[in-house]
């Protein structure tokens, strides 16, 4: 894809890293447009010139080559999925079965979330991905790859004992997203997605470290879930959810596009606001801060005792700190 966020983002860190090449851009339209505001895009020609890489109109005509054209395959060593959400399991089915039908190298799959807005397609890509483990398969949650996420699950986790309660909440100045009836994508649901907004475009980043943090101990089992959607597009830009487990473990999550600010100002910018909190009938870790600023928070544990209190990393690093 190279619309907005392939454009924005992965051409360039991959352009930029030595110890990468661009081997392609594929995209079905000669020159992507964005609806997201103040974002202009370039042409897949212009985009061919700049990087020095080719150009396909389809994955198919990708993988067509890969397997019956110019004899290639061995530069191609991954693939970034940066489409819009309906999109992502036909693109990864479609990789997935090429590497099957080509035993020379693996295809590793980078794909941005969410993962799927089918749940029969999120259960049919985890099955083509445990039938090609050559092939790496990883969803774009990038707080889950920071420092903070490694440490909360292999040091922290042992240290609260068994499971028994996380709340967290998730705030992000986006409603130029959500409100914008032009951003076809992000509000308007598609196949049997039970609405779209908010809970598919940025919540799913605080579910996925929470779950990635607590593993096998959160088990979900039933879930009750309010939200507040936007009269303009009908998108959700506010939630809420309980979520029983099993163990009687219970999951309070909310968040919301509401925040004021923009993570794209000049001056002053605002970022995500994260709070997440895991409790154990030992201790409990906290975890929460601006995501625009690392000093804003820091991981930390806390047991019963009074000197039961240790910083597990002295700083903030969710997905946009650096």
């Amino acid at each position: 894809g190279a619309g907005w966020w392939g454009q924005g983002w992965h051409c360039p860190a991959l352009h930029q890293n030595p110890r990468a090449q661009l081997y392609a851009i594929v995209d079905p339209t000669p020159h992507p447009q964005s609806t997201l505001k103040d974002t202009t895009l370039e042409s897949l020609e212009t985009l061919r010139e700049k990087y020095q890489t080719r150009i396909y109109d389809s994955v198919a005509e990708l993988l067509e080559d890969l397997e019956h054209g110019d004899g290639q395959q061995q530069q191609l060593d991954g693939v970034i999925v940066s489409t819009p959400h309906h999109t992502h399991y036909q693109i990864a089915n479609a990789i997935f079965n090429c590497t099957s039908n080509n035993n020379n190298k693996p295809i590793h799959i980078l794909m941005e979330k969410p993962m799927t807005t089918e749940i029969k397609d999120a259960f049919q890509l985890l099955q083509l991905a445990q039938e090609h483990p050559q092939s790496q398969f990883w969803i774009n949650h990038s707080a889950n790859f920071r420092p903070p996420a490694l440490l909360a699950r292999h040091d922290g986790m042992p240290l609260i004992g068994n499971l028994r309660h996380v709340t967290a909440s998730f705030a992000s100045p986006v409603m130029w997203v959500f409100e914008d009836p032009n951003n076809v994508g992000w509000n308007v649901p598609t196949g049997t997605m039970t609405g779209n907004g908010f809970g598919w475009g940025q919540q799913s980043h605080l579910l996925a470290w929470i779950f990635f943090v607590c593993d096998n101990a959160l088990r979900p089992e039933t879930v009750y879930c309010q939200m507040t959607h936007s009269a303009a597009t009908g998108a959700d830009i506010a939630h809420s959810a309980t979520i029983a487990c099993a163990n009687n473990v219970v999951l309070n999550v909310s968040g919301t596009a509401l925040l004021p600010g923009s993570e794209y100002a000049e001056t002053a910018r605002m970022g995500k606001q994260v709070r997440i909190q895991i409790y154990g009938d030992q201790g409990a870790l906290f975890y929460e801060g601006d995501d625009e600023h690392p000093a804003s928070g820091r991981l930390e544990f806390r047991g019963h005792d009074d000197d039961a209190q240790r910083i597990l990393f002295d700083s903030f690093l969710f997905e946009n700190a650096s």
